[in-house]
């Protein structure tokens, strides 16, 4: 089958095929397999039959870059609706980030009772610890009209998450697999200090390491010598090349010259794309680095940079001329530090096929389609916000997947930088020739999502959380453990009767009992050790020899009362003892494996609806609710959350509840419900008046103060206006309110406090400064001031659409909202660059 003139894959086919019977459709295949074709077939069928579509994207750099892909297309007919920029969003074809679309079916779901299909692309974000209850939660509630189009990189449990799908979606999905990708790729390990070579090359050299390691130990440090004759190391031999495929050269030199550019180098922080990309750039060109461009390149990438920049307005930028230099030589870097315009160009730049050696984090392999023919990890290891850690499997097939550009390359190559002297060649194995980890649910719902529900479900707004994967999930662990229960108690049943000789006796009981006066006494013995130790400490030597026997022999009487339980019972002096303890320890041994799984299942059952009724608490303590819904009595389902496939009709027919059933929220839970991020600060300082009577300049500052998370390591100017900071002071006893009510209700992750630490720089900002005057208050990147002051401009959005009939304050916050999102910060501005 050709479509725009390419011929299609099987999976491409199939998925197609599905799209047109009118089905929803789930597509798993291996990142850079071809998957966008599929979403592009289903945009364009349904504008051919004037239908709405969605096309949501999980991070806002893909949903610009689907807009301006399919604007190139259809013009007029594509609208965008992310936090940072609203642009036709009535159109045929609109994109959103996933966020927005869950807002919006909680906000007016009637805006969605038309739309045909959504297409969820990089589904497998639903693994995402911190975003991923959103493709829950969308999954769930979206209208029963809308049907999906699933788009993921490979996903080991894809029956699983489809059979959950069908369940609470109540319709058959097509279920599209693809495991092979159409450029192959060859995966290659760069040893440091040898070259490039193979893991099993990794394996001899890392044992090699470590034997000469402990050789340099025992030749130069003198301690070792006293055991010469027990113990002498052999000294290692030398590795066996012949043996090895180490091929020895500098990588970005052997990547060069075997014509494997251009190059996508992922590192784990910002600071080695910078250092990595000025690095290269200074030897290229040298007499051992041919240079990545000649002439006639480098006047053409020259000139699209300089057209780029004078586009984007940033060509007065004073780092665009440093940044200038390292595009002469063909490599640029690439993270979110960097200006949001500046990140376009060097994208822009990399589509051209002119930019050569791009160092980049791992933002760069989400769903953007900017493949290289070869990939290069600085590291398998990166850090994680809390700890180092080698990659998941999934972040490595993710990533390398950039590698082989269809109908270009015939083949992509892989190559992952490992110190073999220290690396764990199990974890290397892993991440390389592992198994993708499967899908885990993320669900877990803010208190807007919950007010919305109680809302909508009232008494019902347990069942209707029992509908998340979350709990689908959980209810096969609990089968999983209910199984291996079964199992235990078959081999309980197994094991022969124990029997006491004495017929009057209930063996088990009487065994029981005798152990336990036992462990009495053993432990009874180690409570009086201190006491035994002090006595012959106090009275030491030969002439207190009389005294501490006395002492100790009093010490002594103490277990006499358990020594004389122990006789009465019928298990003292019985040949059989020895015998019966053995059967009694095994048949406990499974008596308490079968105790745990069975607390195990317990915990599993009511943690959802634990974590739920927690939050309510919170809600109704603070105003929010009349009361904490009890949940419907008469069926263990709705007391446990349960949930399977079998359960699929009485689990959706709890979503489809009669409206009489709804709840009326308390004015501050209705605030809250409109609210998506930070609705608790919000509506806590919305109705404790603290916004009242602020100026602009200082209800940006305190909004600025909630959206905004602080690193140790950052400089940030302090704080001196005397009136700013007892308004932060008073705004945060606000929050400490919520913080205190969700400890007594033992609410895991409490509300974060204020973070006043960028309020100097955004009261310059909304005072009218340059952008370049933000860096005498704080040395945090440029990127990450834009994206502060963005998540501002969204929230004061969010708070005026709630605000009407308070027309004096949302007068003032659209003044707020003027006063931020202006230059570089303007994102409509940036996106708009592209018409």
């Amino acid at each position: 089958m050709l479509y725009k003139g390419y011929e299609l894959d099987r999976f491409q086919e199939e998925a197609i095929d599905s799209i047109t019977q009118g089905h929803s459709v789930i597509v798993a295949a291996p990142t850079g397999a071809g998957k966008t074709v599929i979403a592009e077939y289903a945009v364009e069928k349904c504008i051919e039959q004037n239908k709405r579509i969605i096309y949501t994207a999980p991070i806002k750099a893909l949903s610009n870059q689907k807009y301006r892909d399919f604007y190139k297309d259809y013009g007029d007919l594509i609208g965008i609706m992310t936090g940072d920029v609203v642009l036709n969003p009535f159109a045929s074809v609109l994109i959103m980030t996933t966020e927005i679309f869950r807002n919006t079916i909680f906000d007016d779901i009637t805006r969605l009772l038309d739309v045909e299909y959504v297409i969820f692309d990089e589904i497998h974000y639903i693994n995402d610890i911190e975003r991923g209850t959103v493709w829950e939660e969308s999954i769930i509630f979206a209208p029963q009209n809308i049907k999906f189009v699933c788009l993921s990189a490979t996903m080991p449990n894809l029956r699983q998450f489809a059979e959950w799908m069908q369940s609470v979606r109540d319709c058959h999905i097509d279920i599209v697999e693809e495991t092979e990708r159409p450029v192959p790729l060859i995966h290659k390990l760069y040893l440091e200090g040898y070259g490039i070579g193979s893991l099993s090359d990794l394996k001899a050299v890392y044992q090699f390491e470590q034997q000469s390691k402990f050789w340099d130990i025992w030749d130069e440090d003198e301690w070792w010598r006293e055991f010469e004759d027990e113990y002498e190391p052999q000294k290692p031999k030398e590795l066996d090349w012949e043996k090895l495929t180490i091929v020895k050269t500098d990588l970005i030199n052997y990547i060069r010259k075997n014509r494997q550019l251009p190059c996508l180098h992922f590192c784990f922080s910002r600071k080695g794309c910078e250092e990595n990309a000025f690095l290269h750039a200074s030897r290229n060109g040298s007499r051992t680095a041919r240079p990545f461009l000649d002439e006639a390149r480098k006047r053409k990438i020259l000139a699209l940079y300089d057209d780029l920049c004078q586009r984007y307005q940033i060509h007065n930028d004073p780092n665009i001329e440093e940044f200038r230099q390292l595009v002469a030589n063909g490599v640029a870097y690439h993270h979110a530090g960097m200006l949001p315009t500046l990140k376009e160009v060097v994208e822009r730049l990399f589509t051209s096929g002119l930019l050569q050696l791009l160092f980049t984090t791992e933002t760069f392999a989400v769903g953007i389609n900017m493949p290289a023919c070869s990939v290069v990890f600085e590291s398998l290891e990166k850090f994680d916000g809390e700890n180092f850690r080698y990659l998941k499997t999934r972040e490595y097939h993710q990533m390398s997947g950039r590698a082989g550009r269809r109908g270009i390359d015939t083949v992509g190559y892989v190559y992952a930088r490992v110190n073999p002297r220290f690396a764990d060649c199990d974890e290397v194995e892993r991440i390389v020739e592992g198994e993708v980890e499967p899908i885990e649910s993320q669900f877990n719902l803010s208190y807007a999502s919950l007010l919305n529900l109680y809302a909508k479900y009232g008494e019902d707004i347990y069942d209707v959380c029992s509908m998340s994967l979350n709990n689908y999930q959980t209810y096969e662990r609990i089968r999983q453990l209910e199984g291996r229960v079964e199992v235990l108690r078959r081999k309980l049943e197994g094991l022969p009767e124990l029997q006491c000789v004495y017929q009057d006796v209930e063996a088990i009981e009487e065994i029981k009992g005798y152990n336990q006066i036992i462990q009495k006494i053993e432990l009874e013995r180690e409570a009086l050790k201190p006491k035994r130790n002090e006595i012959k400490r106090k009275y030491r030597g030969k002439k207190n020899r009389k005294i501490r026997a006395n002492k100790l022999a009093q010490l002594e009487k103490q277990l006499d009362k358990f020594d004389v339980l122990k006789t009465q019972r019928r298990c003292y002096g019985c040949e059989q003892i020895q015998m019966c303890k053995r059967q009694y320890k095994e048949i406990e041994s499974y008596r308490r494996k079968i105790d745990t799984l069975q607390k195990q299942k317990e915990i599993l059952k009511n943690h959802l609806r634990e974590q739920i009724h927690r939050r309510l608490q919170v809600l109704e303590k603070l105003g929010y609710i009349d009361e904490v819904p009890k949940g419907r009595a008469g069926t263990k389902a709705r007391g446990n959350l349960e949930f399977g496939v079998q359960d699929s009709e009485s689990i959706h027919s709890a979503f489809r509840i009669p409206h009489s059933e709804t709840r009326i929220l308390l004015p501050r839970g209705d605030v809250a419900s409109k609210i998506y991020g930070y609705e608790m600060q919000v509506t806590q300082l919305l109705f404790g008046g603290h916004f009242e009577q602020l100026n602009e300049d200082f209800i940006n500052v305190l909004v600025m103060a909630i959206v905004h998370e602080s690193k140790p390591d950052e400089y940030y100017q302090k704080l001196k206006s005397k009136n700013l900071k007892r308004m932060l002071i008073k705004a945060n006893e606000e929050i400490e309110r919520i913080r205190n009510c969700e400890i007594r209700c033992k609410v895991e992750e409490l509300t974060p406090v204020l973070d006043d630490k960028l309020s100097v720089a955004m009261l310059a900002w909304s005072k009218g400064c340059d952008f370049e005057e933000l860096h005498k208050y704080t040395d945090i990147s440029d990127g990450d001031i834009v994206r502060a002051f963005r998540s501002a401009i969204d929230l004061l959005r969010q708070m005026r659409r709630v605000l009407e009939g308070h027309e004096d304050l949302r007068d003032r916050i659209s003044r707020c909202i003027a006063k931020i999102n202006r230059d570089v910060v303007d994102a409509e501005r940036q996106l708009r660059v592209e018409q």
